[in-house]
């Protein structure tokens, strides 16, 4: 994709929305209905506004499991992802300033049998900050909570993974 990001208009009610949606998320770009083709001035001019309110692009995390660890795949949005010599990479659409969003992934883990802060995978964001030309790149490690009670959901988390999934049977 380069430098470049794509952004799609649908007008009126006979658009094919899941193609321009598609289109736009591959694009690293968004999506926008109008409804009245007459009024789209504002509507084309925030969509091509939205290009100057980026704030990351070209962005992609990457997942290198660890012993006991595999990748299934991603929920949710995921055009693109790939297993790679670097590990499993999922590429990100840009960021918008004020936005964030959240990439969730399947894992097949064998745990340790003792209670511990395992290390299921490093992770590697990398980005380029809007305006720059140098990518920064930040990786942390990915730990799981190994205990012999009986698990705890965490609040937050599960929320994520009941979105992801519904948008992937939307999706399909």
């Amino acid at each position: 994709r380069g430098s470049v990001s794509v952004s799609t208009l649908g007008y009126g009610k006979n658009h094919e929305e899941d193609i321009l949606g598609a289109m736009a998320e591959a694009g690293g770009g968004i999506y926008h209905f109008i409804s009245e083709p007459a009024l789209c001035d504002g509507d084309l001019a925030r969509a091509v506004n939205a290009q100057g309110l980026i704030t990351a692009e070209n962005i992609e995390v990457c997942l290198q499991p660890s012993a006991g660890a595999s990748v299934v795949g991603v929920l949710g949005p995921s055009q693109g992802a790939r297993f790679t010599e670097r590990g499993y990479l999922v590429p990100v659409k840009d960021l918008y300033r004020g936005r964030s969003t959240f990439v969730v992934v399947q894992l097949d883990v064998v745990a340790p049998g003792e209670a511990c802060a395992w290390e299921a995978a490093k992770v590697t964001l990398t980005f380029r900050p809007a305006g720059l030309t140098e990518l920064v790149s930040v990786q942390k490690p990915l730990r799981l909570l190994v205990a012999r009670a009986d698990a705890r959901l965490v609040p937050a988390g599960a929320a994520r993974v009941i979105v992801a999934r519904a948008e992937q049977v939307r999706r399909d």
